[in-house]
């Protein structure tokens, strides 16, 4: 694979993963209790708990089956997905970037050792 697909797959990744986490955030929620986006929900006032003491001791994983998601739990863990979406576009942009970099360092310097003979020649001029 050459180079320059290489930077292209990496560069086409960094778009992608920034949409996708755009698109996340923008994407309508619709769980029970909200409605909206993530980005500006909109809790609705149905959602009510009351307090009501137990009874007596019951197992952990019988208690664990009754736990629901609040809205909010759900709100937070798509704005997490969405950052994490942005962050690997970011990252792969950077990778495209950097390769880039190299490419253009490399095709500027056509032999490293004489470069650095000129280097050591002018120190001691």
């Amino acid at each position: 694979m050459r180079r320059s697909q290489v930077i292209g797959m990496a560069l086409l990744s960094g778009a992608a993963g920034i949409v996708i986490g755009v698109g996340l955030l923008l994407w309508p929620v619709s769980e029970n209790g909200v409605t909206g986006n993530a980005l500006r929900p909109d809790y609705t006032a149905g959602i009510w708990f009351a307090y009501a003491p137990l009874a007596e001791p019951r197992p952990p994983g019988e208690m664990q089956a009754e736990i629901r998601q609040a809205p909010h739990d759900f709100i937070s863990n798509r704005r997490g997905q969405s950052a994490m979406a942005v962050v690997a576009g970011l990252l792969a942009g950077g990778l495209a970037l950097g390769l880039v970099a190299d490419a253009q360092r490399r095709a500027t310097e056509a032999d490293p050792g004489a470069a650095f003979f000129d280097f050591l020649t002018r120190l001691g001029a």
